[in-house]
């Protein structure tokens, strides 16, 4: 269930966050194949995925913004959950001077708070709508010093309806 909705939520953002991007900022992100948020393509996406930076492995592209779900069932309303998205965003400080990167960094959170924070986006697919979604933690822009990452990570509260059930 969580699952299904960080794939929504990467599809979101690479449908409607990544190309309402300024053009420089696109071409940082390197190209990736991603057969979890979208099985149906074998095209390569914007590296917008699912899972956490260190399921990547050492060295992993960036920049990179991932997506995760967690929450519980709610045994009372079958149908309905309240879910924490958290979304990480990567950037490394190699790849263009430290000034540049932190305002990478910068616009892409602005970005992405824009396209989900208190919006009601609804796949078209997938039986699921999500109601509302909206901000509840945000970290500092946070800096790594040995790999030279930059790193902010943020939590929306989903709250979800799901008409073929969830899983």
């Amino acid at each position: 269930m969580s699952e299904k909705i960080a794939r929504l939520a990467v599809n979101y953002l690479r449908d409607f966050m990544f190309p309402a991007l300024p053009i420089d900022i696109q071409n940082l992100f390197p190209l990736v194949n991603d057969p979890f948020a979208s099985p149906d393509s074998t095209d390569p996406v914007p590296n917008i995925v699912v899972g956490e930076y260190q399921d990547f492995g050492a060295n992993a592209s960036l920049p990179m913004i991932t997506a995760y779900a967690e929450g519980a069932a709610e045994g009372i309303v079958p149908h309905y959950r309240h879910l924490t998205l958290h979304i990480d965003i990567w950037v490394g400080a190699n790849q263009s001077p430290n000034v540049d990167s932190r305002r990478v960094i910068s616009i892409l959170y602005e970005y992405v708070f824009r396209t989900l924070d208190n919006t009601n986006w609804t796949p078209t697919k997938q039986g699921v709508q999500i109601e509302r979604s909206y901000e509840i933690e945000r970290s500092a822009i946070l800096f790594e010093p040995t790999n030279r990452i930059y790193h902010i990570s943020n939590s929306y509260r989903v709250e979800a309806l799901s008409a073929s059930g969830w899983y």
